[in-house]
């Protein structure tokens, strides 16, 4: 961006960074598209967490919603998510258990956000930090 005056200035972005202050923890980065009007985003909240973090994320569009928890081995840890959903803004929590209800252990943990829409499949995904 440059004064008014400039003609031909050409601005050219590949990457955009959200730092919500107001939540301390791990900063999650989104790729620009992600963003954009339209597409899916997906956040963390408290993260690091020691018993509860919630997984906040905007579908554009009603969709077959998928979100699963994986350890950093690729193992899938818990669904917690898998149904239709509206439009708008949705909220899951994780309480730190697997899908046989037993504590995993401290550590990282991603998660994946699918939404098949009749556009097709959009995928989100983050990261969160168990701490004991």
């Amino acid at each position: 961006i440059g004064n008014s005056g400039e003609a031909g200035l050409i601005v050219l972005m590949d990457e955009v960074r959200v730092i919500d202050v107001s939540v301390s923890g791990v900063e999650e980065r989104r790729s620009a598209s992600s963003l954009m009007p339209g597409s899916l985003s997906v956040g963390s909240y408290p993260n690091p967490f020691n018993s509860r973090t919630f997984i906040r994320y905007d579908l554009p569009a009603g969709a077959e919603v998928s979100l699963v928890l994986f350890n950093m081995k690729g193992q899938a840890v818990r669904t917690l998510v898998a149904e239709k959903q509206g439009a708008g803004i949705q909220q899951v929590s994780w309480d730190g258990l697997d899908l046989k209800g037993a504590p995993v252990p401290s550590g990282v943990y991603l998660y994946r956000l699918r939404a098949r829409t009749g556009q097709g499949m959009q995928i989100a995904s983050g990261k969160v930090i168990l701490l004991e």
